[in-house]
């Protein structure tokens, strides 16, 4: 299939609409419907042919037509409407989530194990007994599959010049435990009975399934790109990610709203990891106040302006999930929101889509096996590790053993990266051609437990500190940085011995003794000791090899420990030589500095604040600027700085190979262009 150029800004427009709801496109004009696509700036629309409640919005044979439409063929009707004013149209179907299959064919639900049937409500993801209102799902190992593909085949010869084929929904609430997935397992050799072996099988399958519908759309369509959704998964376990997977997509959509279970980590971790494949990404955010099917909620537009720009600013195109209403009327005010954020986006998209980033460090994703998902809410050292980047400006990017590390100055193992030989070998490559290495904890360790990098740093690793939580007290160099006191650590650590030649920077002030039921002081944790020369190391360095003895990144993601931050800071600027963006921006903004497909260097500024000012969500209210920024970046020879937004030159410093200037103001974001 072919990789397209996406549009750069799409709208993906929901149409998941009950039976039992009446004049179905009854309020539906074609003209008007173009037109407030148009009047917002957007350049592509993702229409639907089948929704979660299973019915077709065209004339199908396949299918089922919804039982009160209005309009004949909507889909067709829209999709013409479209090109007449050059937007361009993609195609959307479900998967698991199919009401009508469920009601109709109630052999094909899935299964837990313990023999209940599969359903979920979509907000929560809380499993559903019976009576409660969510999506069932339905098993793609069943015949359903047939149903699946002959559905896109026959949507697909009514509209084959699609920009892509959206197949939503394949992933399961948990492994399914069906007939068709028992038969399957026993086939293979596996044990329906082992939670594991259904783990397997449910990864297994859904990639034979994929490559069913892969197979049977090229017959006919081999340029139609194809995508299937809930695929995207974060591991250092390569085999369980989304690696394996790319290769079965034509376009990569990053689904992450931030208002709905992703939060606002979620979308840098997945963008700054997919940025390395060689495939049109599409980042997926939504105008809702909550999420998905959010009637009458909408998002305040500093929010949607930040999370559209956040996903150019990395490369990605954006797309902004609305849901048509019933009657087939388009909401006005959804679409002047929509059209603020895009028709002023529409004016630097030229310098960051498509573009190629320009990253010093590289976070390793755990290859320690968790429990997986799409949100990444697992994901805890890895997000601590780019939480601090980011406050920090450094530029970073989210890799797997696969990825190819000569690209970055520093490589961060946060916490738990099991070395086998083969990443040993890897790593001692890119230790020897100068590369800085950072492990955290366990980091480093083989799967036996056993310290697997004495060629990078010669300890002795003992297991777990019996003190949790331990004290951190800086070495002479660290004072300088880190204020001459016992800083907590909350989570603990290893306990190790430096080896020949390793030089301590920090050490461990252990407490009193631990909290427990036989003694405990005050309200937390124990206070410390008095620190002594016996005190067991924290922070060490070997050369351009770095260890902390804590889990230092995941106790970041937990608690925000100013001193973590400060004592990966000393380390980042002892150990980089150079780095690639100085700024005294505040730890609120973030930046992206990425080479345009014009060949300019591209610095994006933003800043924008998210509160949690609600049980459930964080919220983005205010743009509020920022005045008098200097900005200092690594560009040796430097022509000319301009405004990307308005064109305007801005005067410059060049200074040896750095270019230096100030920026007057950030409203929001800030996009300037190094020629």
């Amino acid at each position: 299939m072919k990789i397209p150029q996406l549009p750069n800004r799409e709208i993906h427009l929901d149409f998941h609409t009950n039976g039992d709801i009446p004049g179905i496109a009854s309020e539906f004009n074609p003209e008007e419907f173009a037109s407030v696509f148009k009047k917002a700036g957007v350049q592509g629309v993702c229409l639907f042919s089948r929704g979660h409640h299973g019915y077709c919005y065209y004339p199908t044979e396949v299918g089922t037509p919804h039982p009160n439409t209005q309009v004949e063929d909507l889909l067709g009707e829209q999709y013409r409407a479209l090109q007449k004013v050059g937007i361009v149209p993609s195609v959307y179907t479900t998967i698991c989530w199919d009401e009508l299959a469920a009601s109709n064919h109630p052999e094909w639900l899935c299964q837990r194990g313990d023999g209940r049937l599969m359903k979920m409500d979509s907000l929560s993801s809380e499993a559903l007994g019976p009576f409660g209102a969510g999506w069932q799902f339905v098993c793609w190992n069943s015949p359903y599959r047939h149903y699946v593909l002959k559905q896109s085949l026959e949507v697909t010869r009514r509209h084959p010049d699609m920009d892509y084929l959206f197949l939503d929904i394949l992933f399961n609430h948990e492994p399914c435990a069906c007939s068709w997935c028992r038969k399957g397992m026993t086939e293979k050799g596996m044990n329906p009975e082992s939670v594991e072996d259904r783990t397997r099988y449910s990864y297994e399958s859904a990639r034979e399934f994929m490559v069913f519908i892969n197979e049977g759309m090229s017959q006919e369509f081999p340029e139609v790109p194809l995508f299937f959704n809930s695929r995207l998964r974060l591991t250092g376990c390569v085999e369980e990610g989304s690696r394996p997977e790319v290769p079965l997509m034509g376009v990569n959509i990053l689904e992450s709203l931030p208002s709905g279970p992703w939060g606002y980590d979620h979308f840098p971790l997945y963008g700054r990891y997919f940025n390395q494949f060689d495939h049109a990404l599409l980042g997926h955010t939504g105008k809702f106040q909550k999420m998905w099917g959010d009637f009458g909620g909408l998002k305040n537009q500093a929010a949607l302006d930040f999370e559209v720009i956040r996903m150019m600013s990395l490369g990605v195109a954006a797309s902004i999930g609305d849901q048509l209403p019933p009657r087939g009327k388009l909401d006005s005010p959804t679409y002047e929101l929509i059209g603020n954020t895009y028709n002023r986006v529409k004016e630097v998209e030229k310098w960051l889509v498509p573009s190629t980033a320009i990253d010093e460090v590289g976070i390793l994703l755990s290859n320690r096996q968790k429990e997986l998902s799409s949100v990444g809410t697992e994901l805890d050292s890895e997000t601590g590790a780019m939480k601090m980047l980011a406050q920090m400006q450094y530029q970073y990017a989210v890799l797997d053993a696969e990825s190819d590390f000569s690209l970055y100055k520093v490589l961060i193992l946060a916490d738990g990266i099991i070395v086998d030989d083969a990443l040993k070998s890897k790593l001692l490559v890119f230790s020897g051609n100068g590369g800085i290495i950072i492990l955290s904890n366990e980091s480093g360790l083989d799967e036996e437990g056993r310290w697997n990098l004495n060629e990078l740093m010669p300890l002795n690793y003992m297991g777990q500190h019996p003190n949790k939580p331990y004290y951190v007290r800086p070495g002479n160099e660290l004072k300088e940085s880190l204020q001459d006191t016992d800083h907590v650590q909350y989570m603990g650590g290893s306990l190790v011995e430096a080896g020949r030649g390793v030089e301590v920077l920090a050490s461990i002030t252990p407490p009193y003794f631990n909290r427990e039921w036989k003694h405990f002081c005050s309200h937390l944790q124990t206070p410390p000791q008095l620190p002594s020369e016996n005190d067991a190391p924290e922070l060490l360095q070997y050369g351009n090899t770095v260890y902390f003895a804590s889990p230092l990144f995941e106790c970041y993601q937990n608690f925000a420990p100013k001193s973590c931050r400060t004592m990966f800071s000393f380390i980042l600027e002892k150990l980089m030589d150079t780095r690639l963006l100085k700024t005294n921006l505040p730890t609120t903004a973030e930046t992206t500095v990425r080479k345009a497909s014009t060949g300019e260097t591209v610095l994006t500024m933003i800043h924008y604040i998210h509160q949690r000012r609600t049980n459930t969500i964080d919220i983005i209210e205010d743009e509020i600027p920022l005045y008098d920024i200097d900005v200092d970046l690594y560009h040796p020879e430097t022509i000319s700085v301009s405004d990307g937004e308005t064109g305007e030159s801005l005067d410059f410093i060049q200074d040896g190979k750095r270019v230096k200037l100030k920026v007057d103001r950030i409203s929001g974001y800030r996009v300037l262009v190094f020629a």
